[in-house]
């Protein structure tokens, strides 16, 4: 099982990843934990603002790539509304592979503190 996460930065930009272990990858964005990602240390990482769980590792890799791709208001779009899905992606990905978790978004140090605890390591 892999995930999709989309994390809102103090400047407002959006970081998209993907990960296997959800709480330790947002712990390491957040410096508690060795990790984490370039762009995060010097944009850090304060709302959790979606997450997509993931059938298998090519389809997180894809989703990940195409919605680094897309404009920042449709990212913003698509946040908002997972339906678009379709519409922004042709089609192409089947949307029967991920679904959105929309209870676990919100404050990152809420979410990296433990509200998250039944999606750390899904087997």
């Amino acid at each position: 099982m892999y995930f999709v996460y989309v994390l809102r930065c103090v400047d407002s930009s959006l970081y998209c990843g993907f990960t296997t272990d959800i709480i330790h990858r947002l712990k390491a964005h957040t410096g508690k934990v060795k990790g984490g990602a370039k762009y995060t240390k010097s944009h850090p990482p304060v709302k959790v603002e979606a997450v997509w769980r993931c059938d298998s590792k090519s389809l997180a890799t894809e989703l990940e790539r195409r919605f680094k791709k897309l404009r920042k208001t449709d990212k913003e779009a698509l946040i908002l509304d997972p339906s678009l899905f379709d519409s922004f992606f042709c089609g192409s990905l089947d949307p029967g592979s991920f679904s959105a978790v929309p209870d676990y978004s919100g404050d990152i140090s809420e979410v990296a503190c433990g509200n998250m605890e039944p999606l750390a390591r899904v087997p």
